[in-house]
C-alpha cells in the first residue's frame, strides 16, 4: 500500500510505501501521530495504526481515534507535531510529481552549450552551466559531462567568436582594398 504524509503545513508528500515510511520513522521524519493517506481511499490514519511502520518501537500514543476518522484538525496550540523532536522540514519529503531528478535539466543544459558554441556563447553556455548546477542540485547524478562540456562551449564559443570576428575585419579590409578609390 502507498500512502501520503500529511505535512505540518497540510501539503501531502510522497507517496510512499510502508517499507519507505518505516525508514522515515527510523529517520525521525515522522512520528506515530503523524497523518497519513491512503493513496486508493483517501483515508486518514495515524502512522502507529500502518501495520509495519513501527514494528519493534515503543508506542507513545495514548488515545485512539475512531476507525476511519481523524476529527477536526488541531488547532495551532495543539498541533501534532508540537512535542515530536527532529521531525524534518516538509521540504525533505519527496512530493508527488516533483521534478525529475534534473533530467530535464541536463537536456536542456546540453542544448543551451551546443547552441551556445554558435551563438551567444556568454549567454547560452552559462544557462547551460547553470541548468546542469541546478540539476545536481535535484539529484542528478549526470550534471557533470554537461557541466564540462558547458564550460568548454563557453570558452570555444568565445573564441569562436573572436576569431570570426577578426576574419571578418580582414575580410571587409580586403574588400575595401579592391574597390577603386
Amino acid at each position: 500500500m502507498q500512502y501520503f504524509v500529511i505535512g505540518p503545513d497540510g501539503a501531502k508528500y510522497g507517496p510512499g510505501d510502508v517499507p519507505t515510511l518505516k525508514q522515515w520513522a527510523v529517520d525521525n521524519r515522522l512520528t506515530q501521530q503523524t497523518i497519513l493517506e491512503d493513496v486508493s481511499t483517501g483515508q486518514r490514519v495515524a502512522a502507529y495504526q500502518v501495520q509495519g511502520i513501527f514494528e519493534n518501537q515503543p508506542q507513545t500514543v495514548t488515545a485512539t481515534p475512531p476507525p476511519g476518522t481523524m476529527g477536526p484538525a488541531p488547532g495551532p496550540e495543539q498541533h501534532l507535531y508540537q512535542n515530536a523532536p527532529n521531525i524534518a522540514p516538509p521540504s525533505y519529503y519527496p512530493r508527488q510529481g516533483e521534478g525529475d531528478g534534473g533530467k530535464t535539466l541536463i537536456t536542456v543544459s546540453w542544448v543551451c552549450s551546443a547552441v551556445g558554441i554558435l551563438c551567444c556563447p556568454i549567454i547560452l553556455c552559462l544557462a547551460g552551466i547553470i541548468c546542469a548546477i541546478v540539476a545536481a542540485t535535484q539529484g542528478s547524478k549526470k550534471f557533470v559531462a554537461p557541466l564540462v562540456f558547458g564550460i568548454c562551449a563557453m570558452v570555444g564559443g568565445f573564441a569562436l567568436s573572436l576569431l570570426s570576428q577578426s576574419w571578418l575585419q580582414e575580410w571587409l579590409r580586403q574588400l575595401q582594398q579592391q574597390q577603386p578609390h
